[in-house]
């Protein structure tokens, strides 16, 4: 199946996965059909990762 993981990655292109690769929240199933397993939850996804650097970075100051 491939997955569009252009939320996460900014990748246009889906990327076909095959059986025991991870997929990640928030992106979508665009052909065939899926079944998982959730690996992480909440405070352990990418998302959640990726949602926290950008809370930091927008309440930080750059050095000058």
């Amino acid at each position: 199946t491939y997955m569009d993981e252009s939320m996460l990655t900014g990748e246009a292109a889906a990327v076909n996965k095959a059986t025991d690769q991870s997929v990640f929240a928030g992106t979508m199933n665009t052909t065939g059909t899926i079944t998982f397993e959730a690996t992480a939850v909440g405070r352990d996804t990418v998302l959640f990762n990726i949602a926290r650097l950008v809370e930091e970075a927008q309440s930080s100051k750059a050095p000058i």
